[in-house]
């Protein structure tokens, strides 16, 4: 009987552990949740879709795009400001 039960406190201790360990990590919390185990690659997934970057990064892009055009644009010599000679 002594060897049950210590087998069953060595069980819970494992128990304990696994779940100190895996409360601590976003896969470790997704497993203990749904059951199901996620390699690091669905949990960077799961983590870009769960925050802001998805909404900012489309205007990080356009405006980069904006900033390039008008760098180009002035290397090849275009005016980037508007003249003074029709202003009174």
């Amino acid at each position: 009987m002594s060897k049950r039960s210590s087998n069953l406190t060595n069980t819970l201790e494992k128990c304990k552990n696994f779940i100190k360990k895996a409360s601590k990590s976003f896969g470790g919390k997704y497993q203990l949740y749904t059951g199901k185990t996620l390699n690091w690659f669905q949990v960077v997934i799961k983590r870009l879709e769960s925050s802001v970057i998805s909404v900012i990064l489309p205007w990080v892009i356009f405006y980069s795009i904006y900033g390039f055009l008008v760098s180009l644009l002035h290397y090849f010599g275009f005016p980037m400001v508007f003249s003074q000679s029709n202003r009174a």
